[in-house]
């Protein structure tokens, strides 16, 4: 996840993508300004599609890439918007993988695109570190000589993933949650 001094998220917006996700909010009112209570301008259920609330910041920012798309000189261009990730998730609510717009799946597609902003680093660097432990199994898997540690103790290590070397490392010195805190 990203640091708050870190920029934004970056989507890039549909001209169907924006009026799904415009149609899909609904603004956040106060009740009144004493008592701080928000509540959603349309009512919202399931039946009548009424949206998730949705702060006016970001209404405003799914409301310029409404107007950017729709304009007839950007036809076919999409509109980068940057989001914060509490917006990002408030986003992710409302699309539905079968949510389309026309012809277009845009609950899929919208789903792909917030979630590679979300986690497309943290994914490839769990690759990355699954694929180093698989590789350092193998060349120890390979050795004739098993490693040896401090004082002599030979352990085997057969790990395919972070969670079986985290797995391993407790199981070999016998920690378990209350140690460690």
């Amino acid at each position: 996840m990203k640091d708050h001094d870190e920029k934004p998220y970056v989507i890039s917006l549909t001209r169907n993508e924006a009026l799904f996700l415009d149609d899909s909010m609904t603004l956040m009112v106060e009740n009144t300004p004493e008592a701080q209570n928000v509540r959603p301008l349309r009512p919202i259920s399931p039946v009548t599609s009424g949206g998730v609330p949705a702060p006016m910041e970001l209404i405003h920012k799914i409301g310029k890439a409404v107007l950017y798309t729709c304009d007839l000189e950007n036809k076919n261009k999409e509109y980068k918007i940057f989001l914060e990730e509490f917006e990002l998730l408030l986003l992710r609510e409302v699309c539905w993988t079968h949510a389309k717009f026309g012809a277009d799946l845009v609950g899929f597609s919208l789903k792909q695109k917030i979630y590679k902003a979300l986690l497309a680093d943290d994914l490839r660097m769990e690759q990355h570190i699954n694929q180093v432990i698989f590789n350092m199994d193998k060349e120890f898997s390979d050795s004739d000589n098993p490693k040896q540690i401090e004082n002599n103790k030979t352990i085997k290590i057969n790990i395919k993933s972070v969670d079986d070397l985290l797995r391993q490392i407790n199981e070999e010195y016998n920690l378990d949650e209350k140690d460690i805190s």
